[in-house]
């Protein structure tokens, strides 16, 4: 009686895995298309904050390797420092290393948001 039970869980686990695979190809179809002509797809949106970061981090690095200007208040020096605390943060929102527990300590935590806080100050900037 065992053994019946087994081979009925196997066809299942068989038509299930079959049925899974069916979908996801669908769905990468339906994704590939819309990078075709959207330039993104709708998995993009499911956490657009970590898409976003992935899409900043080597543009982010692009821009302060050309070191091409900075703001008249600062100087060259406080710029490229303040680039690379926003890259950090951006890099630590796309590897999704952003919530409390997953740093080691209050003070990295505290250099994580005081990242953030560099960005929407000098988002503006981010030019030449």
């Amino acid at each position: 009686m065992d053994g019946m039970k087994l081979v009925n869980l196997a066809k299942y686990n068989w038509f299930f895995r079959t049925q899974t695979a069916v979908k996801r190809f669908k769905r990468s179809v339906r994704f590939l298309f819309q990078r075709m002509f959207r330039g993104f797809d709708d998995s993009e949106t499911w956490c657009l904050n970590i898409a976003h970061a992935k899409w900043m981090v080597p543009r982010l690095e692009r821009f302060i390797e050309l070191h091409n200007g900075y703001p008249m208040e600062l100087t060259p020096e406080k710029w490229i420092d303040i680039l690379t605390k926003i890259l950090e943060y951006f890099k630590n929102v796309r590897d999704d290393n952003v919530d409390i527990y997953d740093f080691e300590d209050k003070e990295e935590w505290k250099r994580h948001q005081e990242n953030e806080a560099l960005y929407i100050k000098w988002r503006e900037h981010l030019w030449w």
